[in-house]
């Protein structure tokens, strides 16, 4: 169980290699960065991060605060390649005294 700062907008799942980010989350981002969210999606299914359903959609619903002390309904979520994000290049797992945070390699930003 860990401890949220904030409320849950995605999960890494490390055991199942999944990563989720809730639609909301996408859609905040793209209107604070001046992106329109199916540029970005459109840029990340031609990237290859994208993970598509059986049934051909690009997204699903999960319980995002699954595995935390935070209670949570479920929402909607794109899922993208855990292995593209971590691989070494995009994205990497760091431990601090604060617990476990995520740190782009491209950027240097952290994201918790």
């Amino acid at each position: 169980m860990e401890m949220l700062r904030g409320p849950a907008i995605g999960r890494v799942c490390t055991e199942d290699k999944k990563v989720f980010v809730t639609y909301k989350a996408v859609a905040d981002w793209c209107k604070d960065n001046g992106v329109t969210a199916a540029a970005m999606k459109d840029e990340l299914d031609r990237s290859g991060y994208m993970v598509y359903t059986a049934d051909g959609q690009p997204s699903q619903k999960i319980y995002i605060g699954s595995g935390t002390t935070v209670p949570s309904g479920q929402a909607r979520c794109y899922e993208f390649k855990y292995r593209k994000l971590f691989d070494g290049k995009a994205l990497a797992i760091v431990k601090t005294e604060d617990g476990v945070v995520t740190q782009t390699k491209l950027e240097g930003a952290n994201v918790q």
